[in-house]
């Protein structure tokens, strides 16, 4: 079989789905000799990918014209019977056979015109063509991928009629803390710990309240943010700039720094209103990291017994959880006996068997 893949988003500057990309294509490699693959994407970035799979330049930027225009021109060039597009972007004139990766249900949840910088007649069209072609791509693939059973969920409550054809695969850590030894410490003193970015649905207000009120018991207490420093952030620093006293805005860091944060974190915290899965919170916990999650059902599905659950937007709840787990410390958080257990369930290598899998199946 010739496989094709969309890989314009490759590596960790590409934030969650380029790294998704990155560890799906490698253990991919690993595991199938069988198989041709077509990689698209910024050629430079693919390097690392064996000799023997076909590198083709296709330089046009995600939910752009060109991706709409030039990219299925492209694809219908070289002989593949399936592609993989990784993400919900599928071209909308493309007709040969694909396969999607749902990773979350977000601008679904959540059309909040909070959650971007354009202006609004702008927005309300980039949202109808988010619509129009990710009701075009779900329905016309072979088959869809979503990382968790809670966004198969959601889909399904959209979609009703795409359930048959949904399998979920989960992700794994990308930075892994089980292969790590004798990090230094990047921070001095106790902190509290959140990697990703700031849109509205994140909710990071929440965390910086509570780590306010945090300090009357502990004044040096640090609330570390991890994340490209974009309009988002900035905003949030700007809305809740009385509560900066022990906030650090980190900015990006490199994978061996972050490996450091997450080893020498008091918690690790996410107070999101909704995840397609939460792979730094899963990272965090392969660092042996105590977690305090919003109470969802993906964070439920995910963490199960590992983690600690705290009610969406209660600040207090926060405040007492966060407290609790200060005051035990790694060695006395009870949660992380059940990690190892959690963990054992996420692995690229089956990730990429599934997947694997699912390509065969879908021209079947």
């Amino acid at each position: 079989m010739n496989i094709g893949f969309d890989a314009r988003l490759y590596g960790t500057f590409d934030r969650g789905l380029g790294r998704y990309n990155l560890s799906l294509l490698t253990n991919l490699a690993q595991l199938d000799q069988v198989n041709k693959y077509w990689i698209f994407g910024k050629v430079e970035r693919l390097a690392s990918l064996p000799h023997n799979w076909t590198r083709v330049n296709a330089p046009w930027p995600v939910y752009s014209v060109g991706e709409q225009a030039k990219l299925p021109r492209l694809l219908k060039k070289y002989p593949v019977d399936l592609v993989h597009f990784p993400h919900f972007n599928a071209p909308v004139t493309y007709q040969r056979p694909y396969i999607l990766t749902i990773h979350d249900m977000i601008l679904h949840q959540f059309p909040n015109e909070r959650a971007t910088t354009l202006l609004k007649p702008i927005y309300k069209f980039k949202l109808w063509m988010y619509n129009y072609v990710f009701n075009r791509a779900v329905n016309q693939a072979r088959a869809i991928i979503t990382v968790s059973q809670a966004t198969k969920k959601i889909l399904i409550q959209h979609y009703p009629n795409l359930e048959s054809k949904i399998r979920v695969v989960y992700e794994a850590p990308t930075i892994d803390g089980r292969t790590y030894r004798q990090l230094p410490r990047p921070i001095a003193g106790r902190y509290l710990l959140y990697v990703g970015a700031a849109y509205p649905h994140k909710n990071l207000g929440v965390l910086v309240k509570a780590h306010h009120e945090l300090l009357k018991r502990d004044a040096n207490l640090k609330l570390v943010f991890v994340g490209r420093q974009d309009f988002f952030y900035q905003r949030l620093k700007k809305e809740l700039s009385r509560y900066s006293k022990g906030v650090i805005f980190w900015g990006e860091a490199t994978d061996a720094t972050l490996a450091g944060l997450y080893a020498h974190a008091d918690v690790y915290v996410s107070s999101s209103l909704a995840e397609g899965f939460n792979l730094s919170a899963l990272e965090a916990l392969s660092f042996g990291c105590p977690i305090v999650l919003s109470d969802s059902e993906v964070h439920r599905e995910i963490f199960g017994p590992a983690a600690l659950f705290a009610q969406v937007n209660q600040v207090d709840d926060y405040v007492k959880l966060l407290d609790q787990v200060l005051n035990q410390g790694r060695s006395g958080f009870e949660p992380l006996q059940r990690a190892t257990t959690v963990l054992s369930r996420f692995s690229w290598q089956l990730a990429a068997q599934q997947t694997l899998e699912i390509y065969n199946q879908a021209l079947v």
